[in-house]
């Protein structure tokens, strides 16, 4: 039976996959992040180190073997660090609408001018959070009211810390199968945004979702059958 593993996106939790981990086909190992759900931490504090760490410690409590690693968003950058931290371990790897600089660039230089900005504002510190309404359009676009009011709801501070540190691909690149799932809706990391982060990756499989990008909220279903065909 397949394990996934499923590593959130920044300013989420663990808990933002449980409308997608019922419709998976093998038990799934929800890793919480430090700085909210099981790992409370003062965020400003946190590293990316930190996060790999974490994350390490689920896969190897659950002893997790030939697993599908799964990450959404700036989750895309942990998972890239954790092949490295522990190889074999990974029969493939999904990302979703996930911000993959180029190898040893990081991933504030790589997004939108227009949500760098407002992240990197920040809230000066060493944490950041996007305001309900930039969030609604940036986030929720493909929403109705009440699953919106659901994912903000749930939406909280992240770090700075990780949008800066650079990013090391080598164990993503040497992997044999890696899947993309192009969110064709995103408003937060658009289509054209998405390519730069897949020729960043290079040679990964391709597939589309017709979904914003929180499409664990929006489209759960379909995302998790794509995650079970790309993992497989």
């Amino acid at each position: 039976m397949t394990t996934y593993v499923l590593i959130h996106g920044a300013n989420y939790a663990g808990a933002s996959w449980r409308f997608v981990s019922p419709h998976l086909d093998g038990p799934a190992v929800v890793v919480d992040l430090p700085g909210r759900g099981a790992r409370p931490r003062r965020l400003a504090d946190v590293t990316l180190d930190d996060f790999v760490s974490a994350a390490a410690e689920d896969v190897l409590a659950a002893d997790a073997r030939d697993a599908v690693l799964v990450a959404h968003s700036a989750g895309g950058l942990t998972a890239a660090h954790l092949i490295n931290r522990l190889p074999g371990r990974f029969r493939s790897c999904v990302l979703v609408a996930c911000t993959i600089p180029p190898h040893g660039e990081a991933i504030a230089d790589n997004i939108d001018p227009d949500i760098r900005e407002a992240v990197l504002a920040g809230s000066g510190d060493g944490t950041y959070a996007l305001d309900e309404a930039t969030a609604r359009v940036a986030l929720c676009n493909d929403m109705e009211e009440e699953t919106a009011t659901v994912a903000l709801g749930e939406m909280q501070a992240d770090t700075t810390a990780l949008l800066s540190e650079a990013s090391d691909l080598s164990g993503l690149k040497a992997m044999d199968a890696v899947t993309y799932i192009r969110t064709t809706l995103d408003q937060t990391l658009p289509p054209e945004q998405q390519a730069a982060a897949i020729d960043a990756i290079g040679g990964c499989t391709v597939v589309d979702l017709d979904a914003g990008h929180l499409a664990m909220y929006s489209r759960p279903r379909d995302l998790a059958d794509l995650i079970v065909a790309s993992g497989h």
